[in-house]
């Protein structure tokens, strides 16, 4: 009879036993039916070499793709059509094989090639024609200035009202009409600097004026009336003359300073004051102003036969300056009016050389008898009268 072998203490060991339990885990999940295992990828570097110049190669046909079809993209178009097949809906019963997925190095990332883009024909593009329509505005532009500038010379802009300002001799009506501009006249046709030299010609005691337009329909003028500053005496004839140099009126002096020999090339009413010698045309204004500025009172008579020996004729001649040259006038004027007050009594006839003002001379006249003498005479016997004839002082 056969024995049957011990029972020995170990259990036999499976084949299933001796895997791993990962393997075991594997085996009892299911696998999809037909899906091909995706292959273990590899370590190699030469692998990983070999994939990216593989991909460097389908980069470089689909870049020379995608330019074929922008230089022909009506014929990739037909081709693509034609070449490329619809997709067929996969059967219900089959399953989609899943597409493996390729191998890749460690550190490298492996991109998907990009498919070329086929490029429908490009739309014909309009060009732009901005040039007609500058040519419209400008036209445009153009038309309507003309509108403007015609509205503006006919219809618009009419003078309708005149005001007038600074006059005291004349009336407003005097004033309007001797500027020659009249109402319904167009603003832009009157000549406002031609219209104030027409007031100031026009007018004799008119020493300035001044024309302005105050759109859209008015004008407004300003006058400054002349007022008598001195005399000019030429042969027979007396002109009161303005601060502005003009000749307002054929006239007696009236207390004014009169200023002889100056020789003037017309004394006619209305017309500006000048010299037939030049050196001469701006000496009575210097000398005029001097006189306000230094105060000098009661002057008569300024003497301008020699230019460079002027004088002065203060109180009816009574006291004569003789100035010199119109040079260094007001100081001349400063001295001499401080002999006056302190040093000159008032029934003294002298005469005062001021040629140099920093050294003045007094000469009293013995014979010349005062215009309004004293009540006593003065004792002739007294000692020092017959030698007075000259007494400089400084």
């Amino acid at each position: 009879m056969n024995k049957k072998p011990a029972m020995s203490g170990k259990r036999p060991v499976s084949a299933d036993s001796r895997k791993s339990p990962q393997e075991q885990q594997r085996m009892k999940t299911p696998s999809a039916p037909n899906t091909p295992k995706a292959p273990a990828a590899p370590n190699n570097q030469n692998t990983a070499r070999q994939i990216a110049a593989s991909q460097q190669k389908k980069r470089k046909s689909s870049k020379s793709a995608l330019k074929k079809s922008v230089k022909a993209p009506t014929k990739t178009s037909a081709k693509a059509s034609v070449k490329t097949p619809a997709k067929k809906p996969a059967a219900s019963g089959q399953p989609q094989a899943a597409r493996p997925a390729p191998p890749t190095a460690r550190g490298t990332a492996v991109r998907s090639p990009q498919k070329p883009r086929v490029q429908s024909s490009p739309r014909k593009r309009h060009k732009y024609r901005g040039g007609n329509y500058i040519l419209y505005y400008m036209l445009a532009g153009v038309v309507v200035i003309t509108v403007l500038v015609i509205l503006a010379n006919t219809v618009l802009f009419r003078c309708r009202q005149i005001t007038v300002s600074g006059n005291v001799r004349y009336s407003a009506e005097e004033i309007a009409e001797s500027s020659g501009i009249v109402t319904g006249k167009n603003l832009l046709h009157i000549n406002a600097r031609q219209a104030a030299d027409s007031i100031v010609s026009s007018l004799a005691y008119v020493d300035d004026a001044q024309v302005k337009k105050s759109f859209p329909t008015g004008i407004n003028i300003t006058v400054t009336e002349a007022e008598k500053w001195f005399c000019v005496r030429h042969g027979n004839t007396t002109a009161a003359v303005s601060r502005r140099g003009k000749i307002i009126e054929h006239c007696a002096p009236d207390g004014l300073t009169v200023i002889t020999g100056y020789e003037p090339e017309n004394i006619d009413v209305g017309k500006w004051l000048r010299s037939e010698t030049d050196s001469k045309t701006d000496i009575p204004g210097t000398i005029l102003g001097a006189i306000e500025r230094t105060s000098l009172e009661n002057v008569d008579e300024v003497d301008l036969n020699d230019r460079f020996s002027i004088k002065m004729s203060i109180d009816n001649g009574r006291i004569i300056l003789e100035l010199g040259t119109v040079s260094e006038m007001e100081s001349k004027l400063i001295v001499a009016n401080d002999l006056i007050r302190n040093h000159i009594s008032a029934t003294e006839s002298v005469t005062v050389l001021l040629s140099n003002p920093i050294q003045a001379t007094v000469h009293r006249n013995i014979d010349a008898e005062p215009e309004n003498p004293v009540s006593e005479p003065s004792n002739s016997d007294e000692p020092g009268d017959s030698d007075a004839s000259s007494e400089p002082q400084t």
